[in-house]
């Protein structure tokens, strides 16, 4: 669990073992002004940390959404998503995963983010919202 930022560790404490950082997903701007963290660790921990305390949690993900979240970024080419545009309320993301021990990152806004990428940040944000 090295690979977990310290303010998690303190927040997961030192009984839950989480096996390591499956992804995370920065996300910035939009029409709240959010800046957030999404971490998915790979045994189902969702955390969240945000520039908005209300919405920093710490949850399981169900089985069901972390098994097609898992599937989703396995399959998800690391290719960049194209040029961004300049919109005002546009959110920023950054998505970092692993897959088979080797990091990824992609980075887009919601002008480029489509297809495989815009399915695995919807399927992190699904996750995320059901804690």
């Amino acid at each position: 669990d090295a690979d977990v930022p310290l303010r998690l560790r303190k927040l997961l404490g030192e009984k839950l073992r989480t096996g390591g950082v499956l992804a995370m997903l920065a996300l910035q701007g939009g029409i709240l002004g959010l800046d957030e963290r999404i971490t998915l660790f790979a045994n189902g921990t969702v955390a969240i940390e945000s520039n908005r305390p209300e919405r920093e949690s710490l949850h399981f993900a169900p089985p069901r959404a972390f098994a097609t979240t898992q599937g989703l970024l396995a399959a998800l080419p690391a290719l960049p998503p194209g040029p961004t545009s300049e919109g005002a309320d546009f959110r920023r993301y950054q998505l970092t995963w692993r897959v088979a021990e080797r990091w990824h990152m992609l980075a887009g806004d919601d002008s480029n983010v489509r297809g495989e990428l815009r399915r695995a940040i919807d399927a992190l944000l699904a996750v995320a919202s059901d804690g």
